[in-house]
């Protein structure tokens, strides 16, 4: 009767292991994929930055147009030409192309910027994937199974009620 208690909580033992350590890989598994998906959106999210940045250069470049024409129009309706080196207003009108250009090119350093940081995500989010992955190939089930039901069966004292040991 005491073999048989022995054997079946070795066994109850072996498979209580065996399902936690399935479970452990299959949440390491899940938790890879989760990763990699999560990268896949970091690269959407970098590409979409930079998309919006190259609207949000083009816009300013388009406002700065506007505003020039218009200061063209008011200037030469009294009179004065603003494109003309010597002449007064042209500071002025070179000034706001340059300040214009100022402002696109802090938007184009913003849009590195926030490009990098999302790619920095995607690298990370690889980087716990694979170590997810490792995770999840170092589990083995059968081996966990085995080891408990071996460890469970020999301080149960098992081995004493198997003639021979």
């Amino acid at each position: 009767m005491g073999l048989a208690l022995t054997i079946i909580g070795t066994a109850v033992s072996a498979i209580g292991a065996f399902q936690q350590a399935s479970a452990a890989k299959a949440q390491a598994q899940y938790n890879a994929q989760v990763a990699e998906n999560n990268a896949v959106i970091a690269e959407q999210n970098r590409q979409n930055v930079l998309e919006r940045g190259v609207e949000a250069q083009r816009e300013q470049r388009e406002r700065i147009r506007r505003t020039l024409g218009r200061v063209r129009a008011a200037t030469a309706g009294q009179g004065l030409v603003v494109d003309e080196e010597g002449t007064s207003p042209d500071d002025v009108f070179f000034g706001m192309v340059e300040a214009g250009e100022l402002d696109v090119m802090k938007i184009r350093a913003n849009v590195e910027r926030q490009a990098r940081e999302a790619e920095v995500q995607g690298i990370n989010f690889k980087a716990r994937a694979i170590g997810e992955r490792a995770r999840a190939d170092s589990i083995n089930p059968g081996l966990a199974a085995f080891s408990a039901g071996l460890s469970t069966f020999r301080s149960s004292g098992g081995l004493d009620l198997v003639p021979g040991f």
